[in-house]
């Protein structure tokens, strides 16, 4: 059984969701854009500080920026346990199509998790 042309059986296609790592860099690079010439990168964690003392900024772009960068920041605090957790039931031998489902479904689901926090916010009072 195939889902978008992979094979859900195949051992070890979880190992490749281990880059999810990319989806704890997008939230950031987003802030980074919105912050435009307010980011310092030889100090990058200065700019919530920055963010917040800045006038010309319209709130819901500062809140924007300050959800996208905590955004980033929760999926790191918690990729080295699901890389740790993917390689050890790869190791163990859980069953392969289980393990990518399971995975699978990780990234949809960080991936949704993004954009509902950073975006649907806006709309919360």
């Amino acid at each position: 059984m195939s889902l978008l042309g992979l094979d859900l059986a195949q051992k070890a296609l979880s190992l490749y969701t281990v880059t999810a790592f990319v989806m704890a860099v997008l939230p950031n690079v987003y802030a980074i854009m919105l912050s435009g010439p307010r980011y310092d990168n030889c100090n990058p964690r200065k700019l919530q500080s920055t963010i917040t003392a800045d006038d010309k900024l319209d709130e819901i772009t500062k809140a924007r920026i300050l959800r996208a960068k905590a955004a980033s920041e929760n999926i790191f605090e918690t990729l080295g346990f699901y890389s740790a957790v993917v390689v050890a039931a790869n190791l163990t031998g859980v069953d392969a199509h289980a393990v990518n489902i399971m995975t699978l479904s990780y990234i949809g689901c960080r991936a949704l998790y993004n954009i509902v926090y950073v975006r649907l916010e806006d709309n919360r009072n």
